[in-house]
């Protein structure tokens, strides 16, 4: 498979798939698991923003966003190191995602000489 072959709507699936379902919510509030069971309704628009993405280099601003959260790991977390730090993004982002690092795992050893 190539890096810019056409983007499928199996891989697309795959990707949300792949995602947890308890994952935390994007900025919009919407989760990994709204999208699966909603997919039959809403598969036309999702396929349609990750090809607007792929095809024509578009990604639209509102799902660029991601909100940062910190949640201290002791009661006391005065330190950064005391502290997990969650990247809620919006879900498309991690479609998106997710298909680039799957195409680019294949092709990955044939481009980096571990040896």
């Amino acid at each position: 498979m190539s890096l810019i072959a056409y983007v499928t709507e199996k891989e697309m699936f795959d990707a949300l798939s792949s995602i947890n379902d308890l994952t935390s919510p994007g900025i919009d509030g919407y989760g990994a698991r709204f999208l699966k069971v909603a997919w039959p309704i809403i598969k036309e628009d999702i396929k349609a923003v990750v090809w607007d993405f792929f095809n024509n280099d578009r990604f639209y601003r509102a799902s660029n966003n991601t909100l940062v959260t910190i949640i201290p790991k002791t009661a006391i977390a005065n330190m950064v190191k005391n502290s997990r730090h969650i990247s809620c993004c919006i879900v498309i982002y991690k479609i998106i995602s997710k298909v680039m690092a799957k195409r680019l795992g294949k092709v990955l050893s044939k481009v980096v000489n571990v040896d």
